[in-house]
């Protein structure tokens, strides 16, 4: 299954994502204690990716796991291609403290923040599979 994610990801990219590039492995949490388990010749998977792609980082996302149907997606994606950055976090505000108001016997804050989630800029350096 990963060697087909890996050549899908390889494919989408035109050849602008090699072995060499920096990637990130994104499993669930159940998938990440099946990479353990070893084979007849001693191997784990998780051992075999790391040999196969040593530019690969393993990073465990428990929303991976779909809690209604116990399926579990993989994604693989570069860190950038080209010197552009694939994906990243964004937000209005981290934290925004706003003036104190002043009540009769009390004061009172209001405390904000506000994120907007991931900001996709070159989606074919992302390749997915569900149902792992």
């Amino acid at each position: 299954d990963i060697v087909k994610l890996m050549a899908s990801l390889y494919n989408g990219a035109g050849g602008h994502i090699t072995k060499r590039t920096k990637t990130k492995m994104l499993v669930s949490t159940d998938v990440m204690a099946l990479m353990d388990k070893t084979n007849t010749y001693g191997l784990s998977t998780y051992d075999m990716v790391q040999k196969n792609y040593p530019n690969m980082e393993i990073v465990c996302v428990p929303e991976l796991l779909d809690a209604t149907t116990s399926t579990s997606t993989i994604m693989v994606l570069a860190d950038e291609v080209l010197g552009q950055k694939t994906v990243e976090f964004g937000y209005t505000d981290k934290w925004y403290a706003h003036a104190m108001v002043r009540k009769l016997s009390s004061l009172e804050q209001k405390i904000s923040a506000g994120t907007m989630g991931a900001v996709v800029y070159l989606p074919f350096a992302i390749a997915t599979m569900t149902g792992v």
